[in-house]
């Protein structure tokens, strides 16, 4: 398996200088090594305009062993989604273009990505952003900041259910 650089710039050496924004999103440690992981039984599509949040959400999956590709806006997410097929979506849903929730509902139309999972993560954390995701087709919400290492695990989680229902196995 090609991996990324064993310099992932978002696992930091301890007391180097973290962003307020990246506190409870970054990993510390004293190295890394990748390990090669099983995770993916597809990829999954990171949705997200902002290049510093997508590249470390991005990086992080890879490293844990998850196939993964990326957009940058809502329009070029549907472009990519239909060929890609992802099984999962990580949907920010404050985009400027496209807004993820609008981005999510053309998903849910669209045959080829009716049936992924669809989890926005966003920093809008109100009751009414978690409604309104939901009407839109998200399966699941996620507030930012989040612990990455907690995400990963929640996605091989649920991409183990939807493997385990989709072979009638009860979970």
């Amino acid at each position: 398996m090609n991996w990324p650089s064993c310099d992932f710039k978002h696992i930091v050496a301890k007391d180097s200088f973290i962003p307020k924004y990246l506190y409870s999103s970054t990993v510390l440690c004293d190295s890394a090594c990748p390990v090669e992981g099983t995770h993916s039984p597809g990829p999954i599509l990171v949705v997200d305009d902002n290049a510093d949040g997508r590249d470390m959400l991005v990086e992080y999956l890879q490293f844990k062993g998850f196939t993964v590709r990326e957009a940058s806006t809502g329009a070029a997410a549907l472009a990519l989604a239909a060929t890609l097929r992802p099984r999962l979506i990580l949907m920010d849903l404050a985009m400027r273009d496209l807004d993820g929730f609008e981005a999510t509902r053309r998903l849910r139309a669209a045959p080829s990505t009716k049936d992924a999972i669809i989890v926005a993560v966003t920093a809008r954390a109100f009751a009414t952003d978690r409604d309104e995701a939901h009407r839109a087709g998200c399966d699941a919400f996620i507030s930012k900041p989040f612990d990455l290492a907690t995400l990963a695990d929640y996605i091989d989680r649920i991409l183990q259910q939807r493997r385990s229902r989709s072979r009638g196995t009860p979970y």
